[in-house]
Formats: structure tokens, sequence, C-alpha cells
């Protein structure tokens, strides 16, 4: 353990400073005195009546105007006669009725054709020698081959 350090001297207090006295009292201002009172204006005297005017008379009455007579009524226009009425026409009478076409006889069955045997096999015939020949196709630029023998042939995906 360590020696504590040692603790320093309390610091002196300072003395308050001393008290200001009051300000002396200032004594009110003395009041205004009041303003003297106005008379009252004198009253003004009613002003004199002044007579009615006299009255103006009526205006004569103006006689009214005389009414106009009605203007005389317009004979009426003669009746138009009622056209005659036309007659019906005269019913057409009915067709007369036709009676239904007879009914035509059901064809007669014909019987089935009888069976037909197959034909029998033809060997097919030999190649003669002097028929046979080479088979050339022409490239065209229209993309198509013809062969010697007329056969159009199509150009195929690979061209060939």
């Amino acid at each position: 353990m360590s020696p504590e350090a040692p603790l320093a001297p309390d610091v002196p207090l300072v003395p308050d400073a001393p008290l200001v006295p009051d300000a002396p009292l200032v004594p009110d201002a003395p009041l205004a005195p009041d303003a003297p009172l106005v008379p009252d204006a004198p009253l003004v005297p009613d002003a004199p009546l002044v007579p009615d005017a006299p009255l103006v008379p009526d205006a004569p009455l103006v006689p009214d105007a005389p009414l106009v007579p009605d203007a005389p009524l317009a004979p009426d226009a003669p009746l138009v006669p009622d056209a005659p009425l036309v007659p019906d026409a005269p019913l057409v009478p009915d067709a007369p009725l036709v009676p239904d076409a007879p009914l035509a006889p059901d064809a007669p069955l014909v019987p089935d054709a009888p069976l037909v045997p197959d034909a029998p096999l033809v060997p097919d015939a030999p190649l003669a020698a002097g028929l046979h020949c080479a088979t050339f196709s022409t490239p065209k630029p229209s993309g198509m081959l013809i062969l010697s023998s007329g056969v159009l042939l199509t150009s195929t995906i690979t061209g060939i």
C-alpha cells in the first residue's frame, strides 16, 4: 500500500458584500386641476311652419275612343261533294286442287354380278439385247434434271 497524499488546506471564506440602502421614495406628482365645464349651446328655435300648397284640380276626363266595328265575316267556302265510292273488285275463285302424281313403282332388284376369277399372272418379257441403252441426266439452270428418256426430275434437299 502506498501512503495517502496529504490533504490541501481549506480555502478561507470570502466575506459577503455590504448591503446597499434602499433609494428614498419619490413623492407622487400633483394632480392637474379639472378643466372648466363648457356651458350647453342654446337651443335653436323651431322653423315656422310652411302652409300647404294649394291642390291642383283634376285633369278633365278624356272620352274613350270609339269602338272599331268588327270586320264582316267571310262566307263559308262551298262544300266539295264526296268522291263516289269505288266498288270492290270481284273475288277471284280459288284455283282447283291438282291431284298428287302417282308414286313411281320401285325399280326391280338387280342381282349381284358373278365374281370374276383373277387373271393368271403373265411373266415379264425378256429384255432384248439391242434395246438396252445408258440413261444420262443433264443438269439445267432451273435446278431440275432431265433424263435422256425425257423424264423430268426435281432436285432434292441435297441439290442432287
